[in-house]
């Protein structure tokens, strides 16, 4: 995964608005604060969050609340601005396949997004799992090659999924490939879902703002009180694994 093909262009387009939701496309609060709270009932406060890949470090505006929390990104382009959006957090430059961290360093790491984007991804999880602590958790989401989206958008709609408009997704796995690194890794799956159905629109035929009239709401709802679907729906698979 080489830091040259990420650049100020590829991240600046997280600050975007997106098309139908008018929030920043990295800045998913609901899905973060879900997780968060999640963790926070399984580790100390001041616990140390590790996020692999954090991009423009949106995370870390929820993160640390509760935890110390620690970003890396390949990248030192999305790091100069994650750096002034949260005092006392940490941000490094690390290949998440040779993370700058001791061994058992983190209660918690999540890599949010980021799998898809190494031909390697089996070096990235062994990589967490060599810096988590025993008994730490580790949430990862990658795109959901099975999702209802992509079954629907695979079809004669003419739609293309999201998940195959970005070049730099070189690893676009079926969920039994994905359950099969983790293991090897030596990870026990606790939990295995999907996120929420974002990638609109999903019909040519019904108009676009009866779409978000009825999935933005869905979505949000789902995100907060739940924080993922069944593994068939969502555009995201949701892995939480424990060491």
């Amino acid at each position: 995964m080489s830091d040259l093909k990420y650049s100020k262009e590829y991240f600046e387009k997280y600050e975007e608005k997106g098309r139908y939701s008018g929030i920043e496309r990295g800045r998913r609060l609901p899905q973060f604060k879900y997780w968060i709270r999640y963790a926070s009932r399984r580790h100390p406060k001041g616990a140390r969050l590790l996020e692999v890949g954090c991009g423009m470090g949106y995370l870390s505006e929820v993160a640390s609340k509760s935890f110390h929390y620690f970003g890396t990104d390949i990248s030192v382009i999305p790091l100069l601005a994650a750096k002034g959006r949260v005092s006392g957090t940490d941000f490094i430059q690390s290949n998440a396949m040779m993370l700058s961290f001791r061994q058992e360093a983190f209660e918690f790491i999540v890599a949010f997004d980021i799998l898809e984007h190494t031909d390697k991804p089996e070096s990235v999880i062994a990589e967490a799992y060599r810096v988590l602590r025993k008994g730490g958790s580790l949430i990862v989401t990658v795109p959901n090659t099975r999702s209802l989206g992509n079954r629907i958008k695979g079809g004669a709609s003419g739609m293309v999924p999201s998940m195959h408009m970005d070049p730099t997704h070189v690893s676009l796995l079926s969920p039994e490939k994905w359950k099969e690194l983790f293991r090897q890794s030596g990870f026990q799956i606790v939990r295995f879902h999907s996120d929420t159905l974002w990638d609109l629109p999903y019909s040519r035929k019904v108009p676009i703002h009866l779409q978000k009239l009825v999935l933005i709401p869905f979505n949000l709802a789902v995100s907060v009180l739940f924080g993922s679907l069944p593994w068939p729906i969502g555009e995201n698979l949701v892995f939480v694994c424990k060491k």
